[in-house]
């Protein structure tokens, strides 16, 4: 009895504490001795998204979570490191990031790298699916596509958050199309399908339209000044 006291005390005790800000040493170890870049990448990537606090508080704490375009798996990381009772799939074209995903010393049984066109990807019921700077990599056709299996597959009280910049922004979206241009073209830190690197990048008013259409809830959330990205957040009731 008194080993399940404690046990359930900790239990309350981490959920209160075990905060990203909490973690953000731990994740960035993770990516320690990866090169130079990504370890300057992932620090300027967590100073710029305050340790994806937001991740961890729009996507639900239990269940299953599928992060398609998961790159180097820091956010995946992130939300496992923030909840003991979130089991993570992490799924990106990009092979190599998907290696260097899969060898961090934060690997567990609760996380897993494959690699994949998330386009393609056969996606299952999820309690939590997350689509972070990925949509405008795709061309709009796919796009809706990929949104549409997306909301089908969400369990009750499932969540579907997409980070994208947005074209209704217009005065903050030039800072975004710079910023992937750079990306892309300049430094080649992401890759694109497309051989002509374009990107299309979508309309919040689109995704409300598809939420609307399959009976789901639709929020934007707009934490930022820098440039056109948002978070829209999709929910199916519980």
């Amino acid at each position: 009895h008194i080993r399940a006291f404690y046990k359930e005390e900790y239990r309350k005790l981490k959920e209160i504490h075990c905060t990203p800000s909490y973690n953000s040493l731990t994740l960035r170890l993770n990516y320690l001795f990866k090169g130079p870049a990504l370890e300057w990448y992932i620090r300027i990537k967590m100073r710029l998204e305050e340790d994806f606090r937001l991740y961890d508080q729009l996507l639900p704490r239990k269940g299953a979570i599928l992060d398609l375009g998961c790159g180097y798996g820091y956010i995946t990381y992130m939300l496992m490191l923030t909840s003991d009772d979130r089991t993570l799939l992490g799924v990106d074209y990009d092979q190599e990031k998907i290696i260097v995903a899969q060898n961090g010393y934060l690997k567990s049984n609760r996380t897993h790298f494959v690699p994949g066109d998330v386009s393609e990807y056969p996606i299952t019921p999820q309690d939590g699916i997350l689509l972070g700077d990925v949509l405008h990599y795709l061309s709009p056709e796919k796009q809706h596509l990929l949104v549409q299996s997306c909301m089908q597959n969400l369990n009750k009280g499932g969540v579907l958050l997409i980070r994208e910049g947005i074209r209704e922004l217009k005065d903050r979206h030039w800072k975004t199309r710079l910023s992937e241009f750079f990306s892309t073209r300049v430094v080649q830190f992401n890759k694109t399908q497309d051989a002509s690197k374009r990107l299309w990048y979508i309309s919040a008013e689109d995704i409300r339209k598809q939420a609307e259409e399959n009976d789901l809830m639709y929020e934007m959330a707009d934490f930022g000044k820098r440039s056109s990205n948002v978070f829209l957040v999709v929910r199916k009731n519980a």
